[in-house]
């Protein structure tokens, strides 16, 4: 995963939630079924809880439930429709907790975090290939948006 974006070298997650909530909000006002689900703050409106190195976006779906009843949903962000053969949306039904446990074992494999459809992450090569170590400069790079940007 991703870090949150940081503006003039401070991080900001209200930038990056804001950022994320227009784009899906966007892109569901234009292309509905796409995008089935309420959006934060809609009641029950998914909300962004992690990005990765694609621009892959982790979101949490059902949050006017009990966090148990949570679910996982995964989309491109930014790209949205990289591929006809991708959902734009492509649902879980498990918690963050599980769905990480299960990119890592190899049990659960998402099309739109492989990124390929015809290279899709399996067993057992799913942890290789998703996780890397990233050093703390890297981790810096990655996240910084000049001041006045947001």
């Amino acid at each position: 995963m991703m870090p949150p974006h940081t503006v003039a070298g401070k991080l900001d997650y209200l930038y990056q939630f804001s950022t994320e909530m227009r784009e899906l909000r966007d892109w569901r006002d234009e292309h509905p079924e796409d995008v089935p689900h309420p959006i934060h703050p809609e009641p029950g409106g998914m909300i962004p809880w992690a990005r990765t190195a694609r621009e892959v976006l982790l979101w949490v779906r059902k949050p006017g439930q009990s966090p148990d009843k949570w679910t996982v949903a995964v989309s491109n962000g930014g790209i949205w429709r990289c591929d006809e053969l991708f959902p734009v949306v492509e649902e879980f039904d498990c918690g963050a907790v599980e769905f990480l446990a299960g990119l890592v074992r190899g049990t659960i494999v998402s099309k739109v975090l492989a990124g390929d459809p015809e290279n899709l992450v399996a067993p057992p090569m799913a942890a290789r290939h998703l996780f890397q170590p990233v050093s703390e400069d890297d981790w810096w790079s990655m996240s910084t948006i000049p001041a006045g940007d947001g």
